[in-house]
């Protein structure tokens, strides 16, 4: 099973359609891992990096209120629940 590192983002997304606020994810699709464990070592290691990157997709004011390490049926939750949003 692969891991790769999700932020959760602090600010919230709102639909203009239906004014509902959805969490705003960033997935790091690279580096990914073939253990949790890989994954988290990375992630404390390349904090400072992992926020750079965010910042870049994001600017400097959301921050991401957590980064954690998710196995890749988590990801593929997250981007379904994300597709069936749009597509409504």
């Amino acid at each position: 099973m692969k891991f790769f590192i999700l932020a959760l983002m602090s600010v919230m997304y709102t639909d203009p359609s239906t004014k509902l606020d959805y969490e705003q994810y960033f997935v790091f699709h690279t580096p990914h891992f073939y253990s949790i464990d890989d994954c988290k070592e990375f992630a404390r290691e390349n904090t400072e990096l992992l926020y750079v990157k965010i910042f870049e997709e994001y600017g400097l004011s959301n921050s991401p209120k957590m980064i954690s390490c998710v196995n890749e049926d988590v990801i593929k939750t997250i981007l379904n629940e994300q597709r069936e949003r749009l597509s409504t």
